[in-house]
């Protein structure tokens, strides 16, 4: 990825189809997370004709859905989604687990996620937290395009 060749901190298995990150090395992203090409980590703010720059941290499994904007020194934090049209604040910090939404955000609901055990959709049955393993897949049922294809396949819920 050629953000990683610029100096961006990008973890494995992410999809950033951010197309401008105009500072690569303030922005640090963790593992199976999800930018929206129209989706943007800005990591500078003019204030009073001043440029200042700040670091923006995304967590594991994270998504930032269409025009959702981290503003400089915000964080999210694992499993989190920032939701359409939404903006984070200079310095926000969102809490694990949550779905934000709005300008400036505000939690929506508590995120869904149905984990498919072994890696395996056509005979894969839904666990629970404690039984994940490094081959376990999470699926978010709040995405409509999870949602459809767990029930393309047929997923067998518990």
């Amino acid at each position: 990825m050629i953000y990683r060749l610029y100096g961006a901190n990008i973890g494995r298995r992410c999809y950033v189809g951010v197309l401008d990150i105009p500072e690569f090395d303030c922005v640090h992203i963790g593992d199976d997370c999800a930018f929206n090409a129209t989706s943007f980590p800005q990591t500078h703010l003019f204030e009073d004709r001043v440029m200042k720059l700040g670091h923006v941290h995304v967590g594991n499994r994270c998504t930032m859905r269409l025009n959702a904007t981290l503003l400089p020194q915000s964080t999210m934090e694992d499993d989190t989604a920032l939701g359409c049209n939404s903006v984070a604040m200079k310095g926000e910090h969102l809490t694990s687990g949550y779905d934000w939404y709005g300008f400036p955000v505000d939690i929506r609901k508590a995120s869904t996620k149905v984990v498919c055990g072994g890696g395996d959709l056509e005979h894969g049955v839904a666990i629970s937290k404690e039984k994940w393993t490094d081959e376990t897949v999470v699926y978010d049922v709040n995405r409509r395009q999870d949602w459809r294809m767990l029930n393309q396949r047929g997923m067998n819920w518990v």
